[in-house]
């Protein structure tokens, strides 16, 4: 399992001659299967210079202080994102632009999903979640070579 997880750290650094090394090591020492489908090997063409833009509204204004997060979501995750998974998968976090813009740069093939963080008069903390409703919701983000740019538009934010 070791040679497996050494195989995608290579992976992820965009060494694919010795990704491959070790992941061949690996499966000639018997890896688990769920430690193997983890991990990907670098294609022939790596994307490496992925995008997603957006912008955010909450309740028609751009919400001050508002920072926006994103996260690797993977198949097996559960649909709401799950504290573990903020600590464990962030990709990236950026505050907004003047006119409520985002943007995430030279991102992976990979799947994401979003997170915001706003002040407490944007969004109350002690509200019901039946309170707030989106419009426009991105739910999961897949870049990949053939879709390596995703604008996400306007992402509407209503709080009752």
């Amino acid at each position: 399992n070791a040679a497996i997880k050494l195989a995608g750290a290579y992976s992820h650094f965009g060494k694919g001659d010795e990704a491959r090394s070790w992941y061949d090591k690996g499966i000639a020492m018997g890896a688990d299967d769920h430690i193997i489908n983890e991990v990907q090997l670098p294609d022939e063409t790596r994307l490496i210079s992925g995008v997603i833009n957006g912008k955010l509204r909450v309740n028609g204004v751009v919400p001050a202080g508002a920072r926006v997060g994103l996260f690797v979501w993977k198949e097996n995750d559960p649909e709401e994102i799950e504290p573990w998974i903020m600590g464990s998968r962030l990709a990236a976090i950026t505050d907004l632009g003047g006119e409520g813009t985002f943007s995430f740069k030279n991102l992976g093939r990979h799947s994401y999903r979003l997170a915001v963080k706003t002040d407490r008069t944007s969004i109350p903390y002690d509200i019901a979640v039946e309170q707030i409703s989106l419009k426009n919701a991105p739910g999961i983000i897949s870049l990949d070579l053939a879709n390596p740019a995703v604008d996400l538009g306007v992402i509407e934010v209503s709080v009752d």
